[in-house]
Parts: structure tokens; sequence; C-alpha cells
């Protein structure tokens, strides 16, 4: 599979110069546009099959404001004349979305400033999970890349890619029962201090769909992004399955992460659902907790290069029983109610198309999800469905 020209790095001016410096042709992930031509319906169609014949071959980008030499190299930069991003990518969008089926997911757009007020615009294309795309034009049509060009899909590649959804979300759903059953079965790659445990997996798409193999001797390097979530002092190891760190450095440990060769994550906390002896009540101040890891690992995997879809899985296991402790107005705190009622509390997957600065609005329904395990609404922590919670953890 062609790797990307332009990889996850901030798309600076710079960068794109280094193309036409260094002569970088259009190509299988590259294609280039001296101007955003919207305006005949045949210009627009042609425009939805070069996005779709990246999402169905390996992604790429295509560089609005990026003129050729006759050999199909990068030329020179060509700000786009009556530019205004907001409204330029709500009818892109609105103009993928009406004549591509499915629709692309995790498209995103970036633009890059060339001088005050001159901008050219980057356009984003994931290798997509739910391919293959159709161009609804007449006759519809199934594009892909090949080299500078894009041709229809072949009878062969077509019947590979319409198994394609399926088979990513079978492999996605049997890796996390596995990694489930392993920790119910306390398999685990360092021994905890209790078997009460909040899991949250990260299951990027791109490791069910085709190799994506880390390279662990860099991951082990990354200390500030892969903490365990609430860790005091933190050890790191290679081990087979790929990297693992843990807290603390001695005993059984309170958490670990575990991230995988293939790109998913592990993090597992046994100190947020408290032991027993120490009742069975859980603050609700668990969720910035979970954020906070989230969004660590999640910068994480940007760094590796990982492009979303990314789904966010979250389990309690050994809960029944837990309740939440919440107060009232007058700051005494509520009888509990009956609390979780059963020993595993599998949460469904939530997808994540771009990276962010925060994750809070994509948790909302797994932490809803808990809360409502426990006979409740929703989680106490959101209002009008944003989170409101303004203290640091």
């Amino acid at each position: 599979m062609p790797g990307r020209i332009i990889g996850r790095k901030p798309i600076t001016k710079e960068v794109l110069e280094e193309l036409i410096r260094s002569g970088i042709p259009e190509g299988d992930t590259l294609d280039y546009k001296r101007a955003i031509n919207l305006e005949k319906p045949q210009a627009r169609i042609e425009l939805c099959a070069d996005a779709a014949s990246f999402a169905n071959a390996s992604g790429g980008d295509i560089i609005f404001g990026m003129d050729e030499d006759g050999n199909a190299k990068a030329k020179e930069l060509v700000a786009l004349s009556d530019f205004a991003r907001d409204s330029t990518e709500r009818q892109l969008r609105q103009i993928f979305n009406a004549h591509v089926d499915p629709p692309i997911p995790g498209l995103s757009f970036e633009e890059v400033e060339l001088s005050p007020g001159a901008f050219v615009l980057v356009l984003r294309i994931p290798r997509s999970w739910n391919r293959p795309h159709t161009v609804l034009g007449n006759p519809p049509s199934f594009p892909r890349r090949d080299g500078s060009h894009k041709r229809n899909m072949k009878v062969r590649e077509l019947r590979e890619a319409f198994g394609l959804s399926e088979s990513i979300a079978e492999r996605m759903k049997q890796f996390r029962a596995e990694r489930i059953a392993a920790l119910v079965a306390g398999n685990v790659p360092t021994a905890l201090e209790a078997n009460a445990l909040v899991v949250v997996h990260l299951l990027p798409v791109r490791a069910f769909d085709g190799p994506l193999l880390l390279d662990v001797r860099d991951v082990i390097t990354k200390d500030a992004l892969l903490w365990p979530i609430q860790g005091r002092g933190v050890t790191k190891k290679i081990n087979f399955d790929g990297v693992l760190t843990y807290s603390p450095s001695f005993g059984p440990s309170e958490s670990y992460v575990q991230v995988f060769r293939n790109g998913c994550v592990e993090a597992v906390n046994a100190t947020i659902l408290p032991r027993e002896a120490e009742g069975m009540i859980f603050s609700t101040s668990y969720e910035p907790l979970v954020e906070s890891g989230l969004r660590k690992y999640l910068s994480f995997l940007l760094g590796e290069g990982v492009e979303p879809p990314i789904f966010i899985a979250i389990s309690l296991l050994n809960a029944r029983g837990y309740d939440f402790r919440i107060p009232d107005r007058f700051g005494e705190y509520e009888t509990p109610q009956s609390g979780i009622d059963r020993d595993v509390l599998i949460i469904p997957e939530t997808r994540i198309d771009s990276y962010a600065d925060t994750y809070y609005d994509v948790l909302k329904e797994p932490f809803d999800r808990i809360w409502q395990a426990t006979g409740r609404i929703g989680s106490i922590n959101y209002t009008d469905g944003k989170w409101n919670r303004k203290e640091g953890i």
C-alpha cells in the first residue's frame, strides 16, 4: 500500500514548498488542483470522483492552490480567490454527501496561509473502512486511484471491498472480546492490586484493515503520552504484544497501558472502582481521568501517523453492585441505588473521525451508559449535552 507523501505533521507553507523544490509529482496519494472548480455539474462530479478514488484505495491529499507543470509535478502555490474556509468546507461537504454513497468518513480540511489573507486548502482523505464508495453520476462509477490517474474498480476489487466493512467490524469485535475474556480470566500483562477494573480500548480501523505495525523501539520512548490512567510513576518495557507501561513501579500495579504492535491501545485501571472493603461507591470524578488518558493515547496515535477513524470502547469488569455517590444541593449524599447489575459491563464502541483538543463530546454516550447502568438518566457532568465540570483532575 503506498505511503502518504504528506504525513500527519501540521501542513505548513514550508511543507508545500518542499513538494515544489523536490519536484514531487501527483501519484497514488497526492493530487494538485490550481483552483476549486464547482461551477458546473460535471466539475462537481469529477471532484467527487477524485475524493472517492482516494478513499477506495490508500487515502490521499488534494491540494487546492497548487499549480503543476507538464509532467504533473508541483510547480507553484497559487492563493485561492474569494476563499472563506467555513463556507468553502461546508459547500464541499454538501457536494460530497450529495454525490458519493456511502459518505466518505473522516474527511478533513486544512487551510495553509501563504501570506496575510492568502490561502490554499488541503483536503485530507483517509483510506476508507466503509468502501467501496460510488459516485452517483450518469452512469454511476466506483473510482480507484491508480498512480496519477483514477480508474473504475475491477469486479474482483469490488467483491473484496463489499466484504470489507463487515470483516473489519468482526475482527475488531473479536479482538475486544478476546481482550475482555483474558482480563476476566486474570491473564494480564502485569499483576493488578484489584480485580474490579475500568478498561479503555482504542481500536484504530487501520489496525484491522491490512498491516499496521508500530516500531516498539520508537513507541517505548513516548514517555508522557503513555502514562497509565491515574498513575503514580511509571515503568516501561517491551513485551511480546508490544510495549507495556505500568504504575506504580513496585508491587501489584494500580493501572497499566498496553500498546499493541497493530496500533491498538488497552488502558486498565484497578483503583477507580474501589475494593469492596472500602465500599462499592466510585467517584463521579472518574470521567476526567478517563478523558485525560484518552487524550494522551490519541495524541500518541496521531504522532505515529495512525489516521482516524478510531473506535473507543469502555468496559467495567467485576462491577456488580458498584454505584455512584451523589451529593444533593445541601451537600448530603443520596442513598445509593441498587448499583450495576452485572459483573461485566461492555459499553458499545463509539467512533472518533478526527483528532481534537478534548474528547468529552464523543465520550458522553458511553459515560451516560455507565450512569444508566446504575439506574440514573445520565452523567451529572453534562448539561444540555455539554461537559460542565470545571475543576481539574
